[in-house]
């Protein structure tokens, strides 16, 4: 019996192999495959629009024989019953109006629905109301999508004319758009106007609607642009132009305080996420008829503004046409934030950043008036400034704010913090491994004891503390509210007494990546800060391989992509290399009157100088005297 049920399992697993390698022929696929190519994408793409456009263009030609058999039989009534007013010729002659424009547009409606062309940029706005729906409808996919709200009403009068208003929901203060928009409009009085088209948009503009600035709009792709920035768009029957209204209301976060470049003194504003509070903002502290602020679109689907400021008379105009025209040579579906839209127009993207990013509107107005120029992009709390050079990595609000003195003391602590950043690592490999004849005697020795009992080499030694010092500054930042804080200092502290304890480090080459961690922090531009973090891996490998050798291949590599680095033109090591020929505040030195006198000589300003020789007159003046009595 064991025999026969053995045998019965090894036919049953014989048949199952079978029928799995047999050949079986395809059966008719039931479940759901998206089209793979592009060009199946693209007919069934065109096949789903042709047969909504044929609809949309036959409902547009039925309404409008519809009207023209209305206007015959009134006319017929009228000629019947053989009473004629002036005032039944004026409503007649209006209606014909309205015709002959509805007719005019309708053969290039149907010649671009023939051909698919859904081009927002040369579709118009079409005198007629349900045809101007029709397109809202199928450019913002209703009734599926739900943010976008429709409201149709009429003014009453001799002939009620309709319009519709488009918008957002939860963009638009609904408020504002019914004190400035609707109330007005229920209050004018159509009956004594005989006004259709675009005299009755420009009598609605001028007299019925309080607002600062409507926009006539005539393409839609203008429209679209309006109604994805949070305004409203108002159609009207009979008129060719629609009406943007800026009622926008959604919530935004305000002025703040700034987080990552904190400081003792100055100003503490710091940038919002949208745009027009932060270009206003640096208006509020740059109050000059000169100060320029040039908006361009970004994007073609998810389509933002940048904002491009400068001070016209002091800025270089090729600098600034250059900027503008990469900046419209971007040719992107959506541009999500700054930092990366700054990388697109950047010459080089590979390692150190050539624009600065700060989130304080004090530092981009120190910056204008040095002659650079900001961009912003609405979404983003920072602003860049280009053209910039190493040295102005380094420089913070804060300094001029101290006594020359203590400004050129941070200073210098800062290009140290680079140097330790940048050298230390890889010189304490290179001394441990190739040059210990360099170090003291004392200091060998401790090394050697410590280095007994750890069971690595020093080169994974000093890459496992690195690399651990990077999880906790990350999980720093991760961790909400105040507990980073805590969690990276306990962290760094119990992580390096755990791993002295076992015997996995030793004591010295903590101090080593602690100092250096410090180091690193010390640099105001987080971008530039790590950069040069990425940079020491380089270093240290290179440390490990050659010893000081390596360390100083490595940075004349380093040096060298910096000496053809350029920002906007401008070289990235300059006034350096090359030496320009007016002093710079590179240390704000005490003998500054040269550096305040005149801007920087590599940007090539319009107006060279900063201030007159007699800035500060009182110098030269007498002191006041007592009054005698």
């Amino acid at each position: 019996e064991g025999v026969f049920v053995e045998q019965n399992q090894k036919g049953s697993l014989y048949k199952k192999i079978f029928e799995y390698i047999q050949y079986k022929p395809k059966t008719e696929e039931t479940t759901f495959v998206l089209p793979e190519t592009e060009e199946e994408q693209w007919i069934a793409y065109n096949k789903t629009k042709a047969k909504a456009s044929v609809l949309d263009c036959l409902s547009d030609v039925t309404n409008g024989i519809k009207s023209l058999s209305e206007v015959i039989e009134l006319a017929k009534e009228k000629c019947a019953s053989g009473k004629w007013t002036k005032e039944d010729i004026e409503i007649l002659k209006i209606r014909l109006e309205m015709l002959e424009m509805r007719a005019d547009e309708l053969e290039p409606i149907i010649l671009a629905y023939e051909h698919g062309n859904m081009d927002r940029g040369r579709i118009s706005v079409s005198s007629s109301l349900i045809e101007n729906k029709t397109t809202i409808e199928r450019l913002y996919h209703l009734p599926k999508n739900k943010d976008i709200q429709t409201r149709e009403f009429e003014l009453k009068g001799k002939i009620p004319v309709k319009m519709m208003l488009n918008y957002i929901d939860g963009m638009v203060d609904k408020q504002l758009l019914t004190l400035a928009l609707l109330q007005p409009l229920m209050l004018f009085e159509y009956e004594k106007e005989g006004l259709i088209g675009e005299t009755l948009t420009d009598k609605l503009v001028n007299n019925f609607i309080p607002h600062l600035q409507p926009l006539k709009i005539t393409t839609y792709q203008d429209v679209t642009k309006s109604i994805n920035a949070g305004d409203c768009v108002l159609f009207i029957e009979g008129s060719k132009e629609a009406l943007g209204i800026d009622v926008k209301g959604y919530k935004s976060r305000g002025i703040g305080k700034a987080e990552i470049e904190k400081t003792t003194r100055g100003s503490q504003a710091a940038f919002g996420e949208a745009l027009r509070p932060n270009t206003a903002l640096i208006h509020a502290m740059l109050q000059s008829t000169n100060l320029v602020t040039e908006l361009f679109p970004l994007g073609k689907v998810n389509a933002k503004n940048c904002a491009v400021m400068y001070v016209d008379g002091i800025v270089n105009e090729t600098a600034k046409k250059e900027l503008i025209r990469r900046i419209k040579g971007v040719k992107r579906d959506d541009v999500f934030d700054a930092g990366s839209f700054s990388q697109m127009i950047s010459d080089n993207k590979l390692q150190f950043p050539e624009n600065l990013s700060t989130e304080r509107p004090d530092r981009v107005v120190a910056a204008l008036m040095q002659g650079r120029i900001a961009f912003m992009v609405d979404g983003d709390p920072f602003a860049y400034i280009a053209p910039v050079n190493l040295w102005d990595f380094f420089h913070n609000p804060e300094d001029y704010e101290m006594r020359l003195p203590a400004a050129m003391f941070m200073r210098i602590l800062r290009y140290t913090g680079l140097l330790l950043a940048f050298f230390l690592p890889s010189i304490y490999i290179a001394l441990v491994l190739f040059h210990y004849e360099a170090i003291p005697t004392e200091i060998l020795l401790a090394i050697s004891g410590y280095r007994q009992f750890v069971p690595f080499t020093s080169v994974l030694e000093l890459l496992m503390m690195i690399f651990s010092f990077e999880l906790i500054r990350e999980a720093t930042l991760r961790v909400p509210g105040q507990l980073g804080g805590s969690i990276g200092i306990v962290g760094a502290i119990i992580l390096g007494q755990a791993a002295i304890s076992a015997k996995l480090v030793s004591p010295l080459l903590v101090v080593v990546v602690a100092i250096t961690g410090l180091a690193s922090y010390v640099i105001p531009e987080y971008r530039f800060g790590f950069a040069m973090r990425i940079t020491q891996y380089a270093m240290l490998f290179s440390a490990a391989m050659m010893g000081l050798v390596g360390v100083s291949i490595v940075f004349l590599l380093i040096l060298l992509e910096m000496v053809g680095l350029k920002s906007l033109g401008v070289p990235f090591l300059a006034p350096i290399i090359p030496k320009t020929s007016t002093v710079t505040d590179i240390l704000r030195v005490p003998n500054s009157y040269e550096n305040d006198l005149w801007r920087p000589d590599e940007l090539n300003t319009e107006r060279v100088q900063r201030k007159s020789t007699a800035s500060e007159s009182w110098r030269e003046e007498k002191p006041t005297q007592k009054e005698e009595e």
